[in-house]
């Protein structure tokens, strides 16, 4: 599954990021209560000199707060500006 930031602001010295889960797709919890302070990971994949997947992952923010939001939720994160 793939997520995209949905949202992003920035208020009194923080960054903030939104990310909307499709609570709808297979696998998908529709509450993640208990996450709080759970990292939010940019996650790169590219093909290496060897022809196989490679990855690089990145802390990118925390979690802190989540809004149910009909078949999905808001996560919003402590994390940079994008």
């Amino acid at each position: 599954m793939e997520l995209s930031p949905s949202s992003s602001g920035f208020r009194s010295q923080f960054d903030f990021v939104g990310v909307l889960i499709d609570t709808t797709q297979p696998d998908v919890a529709a509450n993640l209560g208990g996450v709080s302070g759970g990292g939010l990971w940019k996650v790169y994949v590219f093909k290496g000199a060897n022809g196989s997947n490679q990855t690089v992952k990145v802390l990118a923010g925390l979690a802190f707060w989540q809004d149910p939001r009909n078949s999905s939720l808001l996560i919003r994160c402590h994390g940079p500006q994008v």
